[in-house]
């Protein structure tokens, strides 16, 4: 009935980019590192995607203090062999189907996904800044002892619109690091996460998720441009805190170009962890005034030939995106810097937009940068 995406062997065959890693490392308090240490199987989760960062495959060495050098290049073989010599890391994502553009995509009309509605009737701004400021609809599953960052929300801003690698919270391997001195980041990967809550009972359901987009408002011309989308996503199901299960492949119901329903894990020991499927985007360090990342999702059931339990369901859905060096390099931290993180919000069986935004006054600053809500409802991305 359904397509396994990746099998576990295919999750060592070539590098990917550190998005998981970063969210993972503490967003304020120090007891989170553990968190870092044992989430999604670090021992287990190897690069997977030629489009993104080899500091998977040196996240053991991170660990104990060896950051690395500054940044290498190299084929997606060669950092596939180094993941499997270093036996993973702590950020494993999927391969897009395309190696990441150089240069954002063209700005042009999104067609609609099969079956659905335009965006505009999906999404609002007042979604937008709803997605920064309030908190998770629920307790995740697996992470009930967390009481801070992304485990409970607000939404987070990271570096946002300052893509100094300075501008970094504290904790942050990049924060003061005299390797990255003055360094910016030139490049972009939003990414996606599902998480269910301590109250989901549900075994036959999937999200069904398209049209993700990336938009950025210049500083130049004070204009928003689409980076890329519409496309859908691709991902991989890592083990959650203590449970020690390894990385494992997603299991895809259906996929198109710009829509792909993703079946829940039915052991909840795992969470599903993904990324859209336009590669790494270049950006221009100088000119970013703010971005907006967002994906529609809804529930669907998974098999039609079992009975609907979606009323037993509590699943929800985060978005964020990270920085990278350019579109080639690849970082041997133990993870990328991200721009920011929404909060976790419930996806229901009808359609809804999820987003981040780089906002200064609304949801957690860590340590932040990005336009005030005032300014994103005078002149929002064209939803």
């Amino acid at each position: 009935m359904y397509k396994t995406k990746v099998n576990a062997s295919e999750l060592h065959s070539s590098s990917a980019p550190d998005t998981l890693g970063a969210r993972f490392h503490p967003l304020r308090p120090a007891s989170v590192i553990s968190a870092l240490l044992i989430a999604c199987s670090l021992a287990a989760c190897a690069d997977s995607n030629p489009e993104a960062t080899s500091s998977n495959a040196a996240a053991s060495m991170n660990a104990a203090g060896d950051t690395g050098d500054l940044a290498e290049t190299g084929s997606a073989e060669e950092k596939a062999a180094k993941a499997r010599r270093a036996g993973g890391g702590s950020a494993v994502q999927p391969a897009p189907s395309t190696p990441a553009p150089s240069t954002p995509a063209p700005s042009t009309p999104a067609p609609l996904a099969s079956g659905g509605t335009s965006s505009g009737a999906v999404n609002t701004v007042d979604a937008i800044v709803g997605d920064m400021r309030q908190m998770n609809d629920f307790t995740l599953k697996g992470y009930e002892s967390f009481k801070n960052g992304w485990y409970v929300g607000p939404g987070e801003t990271v570096m946002g619109n300052n893509p100094n690698f300075n501008n970094n919270p504290s904790w942050s391997i990049f924060y003061n690091n005299p390797s990255y001195a003055g360094v910016v980041a030139k490049a972009m990967l939003p990414w996606v996460v599902i998480f269910d809550g301590v109250n989901h009972a549900a075994s036959n359901v999937a999200v069904e998720m398209r049209n993700m987009r990336a938009y950025v408002k210049k500083r130049s011309n004070g204009q928003w441009s689409l980076l890329g989308g519409p496309t859908k996503v691709t991902g991989t199901m890592y083990g959650k805190p203590n449970t020690g299960l390894p990385a494992t492949g997603e299991i895809v119901v259906s996929s198109t170009n710009t829509s792909a329903t993703i079946k829940v894990p039915e052991n909840s020991g795992y969470f599903w962890h993904g990324w859209w499927n336009a590669g790494r985007i270049a950006v221009d360090p100088y000119d970013i005034d703010a971005f907006v990342v967002t994906v529609e999702a809804r529930l669907v059931v998974a098999d039609s030939s079992r009975p609907d339990d979606r009323a037993r369901a509590q699943v929800g859905l985060q978005v964020g995106a990270d920085y990278y060096l350019d579109t080639q390099q690849y970082f041997r931290e133990s993870y990328a810097p991200a721009i920011g993180v929404s909060r976790t919000k419930t996806i229901t069986n009808e359609w809804q937009g999820f987003n981040y935004a780089t906002l200064s006054d609304v949801g957690a600053q860590q340590p932040g940068g990005g336009i005030t809500e005032a300014a994103l409802r005078a002149a929002p991305p064209p939803l």
